[in-house]
């Protein structure tokens, strides 16, 4: 018999755990592409933007070979929430393209995508 009254831990749904539009950007996209999205997350959630100012950043995706350029980075606050949006290239394998995306902060402190879109 299994004694189900013990609970070693647990895990907040992604619904639970932020309050932000559950809008999934990677849907319909391959494994490259998610992967590279998250390395573009990463690089954004991550600048200092007084420290680049103006200035571009670069980001790189080892496992994929894709690379690109964040050309801007402008920081705003949809309901209260400290959300970033930005504008990137990307080379990869299947060409050049440019990038539109939004990034926010949600109440568990992680940077999540809320919109990843080509020109």
């Amino acid at each position: 018999e299994v004694d189900k009254s013990l609970v070693t831990g647990s895990v907040a749904s992604a619904q639970q755990a932020s309050p932000l539009p559950q809008a999934n950007p990677f849907s319909g996209t391959s494994p490259q592409a998610a992967s590279d999205e998250m390395t573009i997350r990463n690089a954004v959630s991550s600048a200092d933007l007084k420290v680049i100012g103006g200035k571009g950043i670069s980001w790189a995706n080892p496992a994929t070979g894709s690379s690109g350029e964040i050309s801007t980075v402008t920081e705003y606050r949809q309901d209260g929430i400290l959300c970033r949006r930005f504008t990137t290239s990307r080379q990869s394998f299947d060409g050049v393209a440019l990038y539109h995306g939004d990034a926010c902060l949600d109440t568990t402190g992680a940077w999540q995508m809320l919109s990843f879109k080509t020109s």
